[in-house]
């Protein structure tokens, strides 16, 4: 293989490109470098795509790329109606958030199975060639200007003339590039599904959060309410900087921890065979983004609680903006600068609502009456209030913004 040479200062983007990751961000990111006649190989761990996973929402703004990549609306996906905020004792709705936009050319808030959407993502990117090469462990990576080194768990060393970090926060891209920079784990959550009988399926479709002091639970229906997706999420005690691990908890202990939540959400938790356990960082964006032949994106650049359901959203964007300011430079420095002039200031303003989001589900004490209060009287006196206040949000569009603007993009979809 025929390197370019750095000493200039300046390199040129290659032709040749690999990704670490087959996940929303990788597999996204390669179709669509490889739509633009790009050799790209896809380098994932798991060795195979789409197997396992719970739910996870598509908001219009990550809606409007999975229909550019063509897989808008496949398979038993679901558009929700509204989002319901509900007392965790009762269940009683107090507010009623419609997801639908103002417009009819609007996109819809999707519900996916995550393995049904990487699924999809994987085939698409074999239509576009990507190669896709599974079962393949990368433990460190080291670039020296002139080549990207990828160290394989066989020993085995991968050269990648240019290197995507798509495999999270763990990514041996981020700690290449920010070394000893590992993200603090803020809070508990577990994920479980439970099979609705075909007799008690319902037309609606409909996410529901119950909210409690220092947590909630989502739920909301998956593969056309075949299944409901739950996910309970707590406060931990204190952050922590280990990962600590995907494990499976039996359904008991995670009632007992929302036992304060009362008898609506113990009932919903008890339907559960099991609950996957899932630690969540807190919200952070790396302080590195690239280096002279890699970059980061997804959740390997930044950590994105779920709260406001963007993680895949962002993944996305980001997909979308770093292959576009690849396809467009001759020179990766300004690829780089380019990308993170284009997404940062957009990524730290989610982040920032994200935190909001947290503190508003997770109140206590006196605040807890108060944000029922509120809840309720946006549904009474103004209900359109909350989805106009999150247009910037859904009704962005990043295939239509250009580099250096803050503006927000028409919806062209």
């Amino acid at each position: 293989m025929v390197w370019a040479n750095d000493l200039s200062g300046t390199i040129n983007v290659p032709d040749d490109m690999t990704v670490i990751g087959g996940g929303i961000a990788g597999l996204a990111v390669a179709t669509l470098l490889a739509r633009a006649q790009r050799r790209v190989t896809v380098i994932e761990s798991r060795h195979t795509v789409g197997e396992t996973g719970y739910g996870i929402q598509m908001t219009p703004n990550g809606a409007r790329i999975l229909k550019r990549l063509g897989i808008f609306g496949h398979g038993s996906v679901m558009s929700a109606d509204r989002i319901e905020f509900c007392c965790p004792r009762s269940g009683q709705v107090w507010h009623q958030l419609m997801l639908h936009g103002q417009r009819q050319d609007s996109s819809p808030y999707l519900l996916w199975h995550r393995a049904d959407l990487i699924t999809q993502l994987a085939e698409r990117a074999k239509i576009s060639g990507v190669n896709l090469r599974l079962d393949t462990h990368v433990v460190k990576v080291e670039e020296d200007g002139h080549r990207v080194a990828c160290t394989l768990a066989s020993g085995e060393i991968i050269p990648a003339e240019y290197l995507i970090g798509c495999d999270g926060l763990t990514s041996p891209v981020r700690q290449m590039l920010n070394p000893n920079s590992l993200p603090l784990y803020r809070h508990h959550a577990w994920r479980s599904l439970v099979p609705i009988p075909s007799s008690q399926r319902v037309h609606e479709n409909v996410i529901r959060v119950l909210t409690g002091p220092g947590g909630h639970v989502v739920t909301y229906p998956l593969r056309s309410g075949s299944v409901l997706n739950i996910v309970a999420i707590k406060e931990a005690g204190r952050a922590v900087r280990r990962d600590l691990g995907m494990c499976f908890i039996p359904t008991g202990l995670v009632v007992r921890e929302f036992d304060s939540f009362g008898h609506h959400v113990r009932d919903l938790l008890q339907q559960c065979k099991q609950f996957e356990y899932w630690p969540i960082v807190g919200p952070s964006v790396a302080n590195k983004w690239s280096g002279r032949r890699s970059t980061l994106i997804g959740d390997a650049l930044h950590a994105m609680p779920p709260f406001l359901a963007q993680g895949g959203n962002m993944a996305l964007e980001d997909a979308w903006a770093l292959s576009q300011s690849l396809i467009s430079n001759t020179d990766i420095a300004e690829a780089h600068r380019q990308f993170r002039l284009k997404r940062e200031p957009r990524i730290r303003k989610v982040l920032d609502h994200v935190e909001l989001q947290g503190r508003l589900y997770h109140a206590r004490g006196l605040a807890t009456p108060a944000r029922q209060a509120v809840l309720c009287s946006l549904n009474r006196l103004t209900p359109g209030l909350l989805r106009k206040r999150l247009a910037w949000l859904f009704d962005w569009d990043e295939c239509a913004t250009a580099v250096g603007t803050n503006s927000r993009p028409v919806d062209r979809s």
